[in-house]
């Protein structure tokens, strides 16, 4: 982390984050990054604490889309002296996945995550949802959310994640008159697919793009593949049926995390996964988890 986390994630200052790429780089490994700027954010929220505002734009206001761009560049420059492979996470800006394309077309061997919040709400959405749509980085205005389709069409988005992270409500409520008082964050378990699934039918982005960023891609990044994220003789038989003819409300029982909430509920998506298969065994159907916890295996990356 670039900037501040509670203590079991812990933020790094620049000689940290350095030492960290030197010791990953001679062995492939993998930095990722969320990339922000805490002076800038701390700057901004005293502020806005000093002027009295508690409402829930002041928050996104105080993560203005300059404080992640200028920590993607910092990160870059540190990741082209070690030479370690850097993945951002849950990039938030169009420029900034500008920014790493670039990156990328020097040599670097550097990749950007996206998340469905980032595609689906903007940052008047604050005024309905208050905390609990309160996480980092922030949305950005319409502009931008129709610069990260187009950027995604065209592959500056490599690996699609949901940034799951399931506050519980009572977590959340505390920030409903003051918003600095709510942790950050926003589940998103059940939904990512459906969300760009619904892209793909407005025609905002290929299927094949969506396939890229959530299965290809990630198997290589991540050292997966060819086990995972191909369908080939000797890789695992993971796979999800799609229903694109199936339109359906987002509501509180499509939800199976812990997580009793979702600010998507009520929200309209056509296209959704119906089974889902994992090593040839069906895990998931119409919704509901068919296999029991410990199913899971692990194995090392390759």
């Amino acid at each position: 982390m670039m900037c501040y986390s509670p203590k079991e994630y812990g933020m790094v200052d620049d000689a940290q984050f350095y030492q960290i790429l030197e010791k990953l780089s001679p062995h492939n490994g993998l930095a990722y990054v969320h990339a922000e700027n805490q002076a800038l954010v701390q700057m901004w929220e005293d502020r806005y604490r000093a002027e009295g505002r508690i409402d829930p734009m002041a928050y996104n206001a105080s993560r203005p889309a300059y404080v992640e761009i200028e920590a993607v560049h910092r990160a870059l420059v540190l990741a082209e002296q070690t030479g370690c492979r850097v993945i951002f996470a849950h990039i938030s800006t169009a420029e900034s996945l500008k920014i790493i394309a670039k990156a990328r077309r020097r040599g670097l061997n550097v990749y950007a995550e996206s998340c469905p919040h980032f595609f689906t709400f903007t940052s008047e959405d604050m005024n309905t949802h208050g905390p609990y749509l309160k996480f980092s980085p922030v949305m950005r205005d319409k502009q931008n959310l129709r610069k990260m389709w187009e950027l995604l069409e065209k592959g500056y988005v490599h690996t699609l994640a949901t940034d799951h992270c399931p506050y519980e409500p009572h977590e959340k409520e505390v920030g409903l008159n003051d918003v600095w008082k709510a942790p950050n964050g926003v589940p998103g378990l059940e939904i990512m697919l459906p969300v760009f699934l619904n892209g793909v039918r407005k025609g905002m982005v290929s299927l094949e793009q969506v396939v890229r960023a959530t299965s290809y891609n990630p198997a290589r990044i991540y050292g997966l593949y060819p086990r995972k994220g191909v369908l080939r003789p000797g890789s695992d038989a993971d796979l999800a049926v799609i229903d694109f003819e199936l339109e359906k409300v987002f509501s509180k029982k499509d939800l199976k995390s812990k997580c009793p909430y979702s600010p998507y509920i009520g929200l309209t998506f056509k296209g959704w996964p119906v089974m889902t298969l994992v090593r040839g065994e069906v895990v998931a159907k119409n919704g509901e988890i068919c296999i029991k916890p410990g199913f899971g295996r692990y194995f090392p990356r390759y």
